[in-house]
């Protein structure tokens, strides 16, 4: 009887520190007012920092926190440093729509799920979000944020709270490109065009139909 006893303290501390230890994390997709570093495809590696390494860190959020700052340089030439208006290629860069983020869970990020995405630091830059519920170890989380603009030459901030960032795990990105607006006009160009060119062969055809 003394040993059940001593088994079921035992397992009531433990399901406690279990409980105590499972804060959520959250993450978020930022609007700071410059920086970053460059990015020259909508495809990227994420891994966080402490975000009092960052002077320009976006307000309401912790220095303890993990950031990373990014800057969407696609459309920009490689290597010049400064990524000002002079260095924009012809065509003008992407415009990302939207931003998924995938990490693989580790046992730190195990004892904080679920993830909570959109509420961290206040609004974000994306107005929709959705995360993954809690995958098991060694399995993904997929945070995705949609509804939002980065422009070409825009920084951004990427924040997570819950989990230490030394703990967290390097994540990749893809962003979601908006169509550009050349290749629509082409695109709508061509088949008007097309049209024509048909409209124009059957009234033809029809033309002889009609003398024979």
């Amino acid at each position: 009887m003394k040993n059940l006893r001593y088994l079921v303290l035992l397992a009531l501390c433990v399901g406690l520190t279990r409980f105590a230890s499972a804060d959520d994390f959250k993450m978020n997709v930022l609007d700071p007012l410059t920086g970053g570093v460059p990015e020259y495809t909508d495809s990227f590696n994420v891994t966080f920092t402490a975000c009092s390494n960052f002077s320009n860190a976006p307000a309401g959020i912790s220095g303890s926190d993990g950031c990373f700052e990014g800057l969407n340089a696609t459309g920009y030439n490689i290597g010049d440093g400064d990524l000002d208006a002079d260095d924009l290629k012809a065509g003008g860069g992407q415009t990302w729509s939207s931003l998924t983020l995938t990490f693989s869970n580790n046992s730190y990020m195990l004892a904080a799920e679920p993830a909570i995405c959109g509420t961290l630091g206040g609004s974000g830059i994306f107005s929709d979000t959705s995360c993954t519920p809690s995958p098991g170890l060694n399995q993904d989380f997929v945070l995705s944020f949609t509804d939002g603009v980065i422009a070409p030459g825009a920084s951004f901030f990427i924040v997570e709270d819950g989990v230490a960032p030394r703990h967290f795990t390097t994540g990749q990105a893809v962003a979601g490109v908006v169509p550009e607006p050349n290749t629509m006009l082409l695109s709508a160009t061509g088949a008007g065009m097309l049209g024509l060119a048909l409209y124009s062969q059957r009234r033809q055809m029809l033309r002889g139909a009609i003398r024979s």
